[in-house]
């Protein structure tokens, strides 16, 4: 590629080659641009692999503690199940929304013990509250 120009009195300039290697450059210069060129190249193409190696998802398992009875663990399960799907749907924190805390899937006498794990299990996803405790 050339470019030539003319100057005020008609003449025709100098042609100048963009492409030609200017005889003053340093040998040494070139080669170092052409090795930082290859490590931008393989950078730009190993940091992005090396980052998705960090993107697994991390599982989180919201267990009812030990002592509490089957009937509030089961509560627990469903409590985790209701508030995780709050935050899928991007719903705030209300446990009262939830038909299966307002009338409990067991007989009247577990009733509470199934609302208080349900309860816990809301909580616990939503405040962050470790698993199981």
């Amino acid at each position: 590629m050339t470019c030539s120009s003319d100057s005020p009195g008609g003449q025709q300039g100098s042609t100048t080659h963009f492409l030609s290697r200017d005889s003053s450059e340093n040998p040494r210069t070139t080669k170092g641009r052409i090795v930082t060129k290859k490590l931008l190249c393989s950078a730009l193409i190993f940091v992005p692999l090396a980052l998705a190696g960090c993107a697994h998802k991390t599982v989180v398992v919201y267990n009812p503690p030990p002592a509490y009875s089957e009937a509030a663990q089961q509560g627990y399960r469903q409590g985790v199940q209701a508030a995780q799907n709050d935050i899928r749907n991007g719903l705030g924190p209300d446990v009262d929304r939830h038909p299966r805390f307002r009338n409990p899937p067991v007989p009247p006498p577990l009733q509470e013990d199934y609302r208080h794990g349900f309860r816990d299990g809301y909580q616990a996803v939503f405040h962050g509250a470790r698993p199981g405790y």
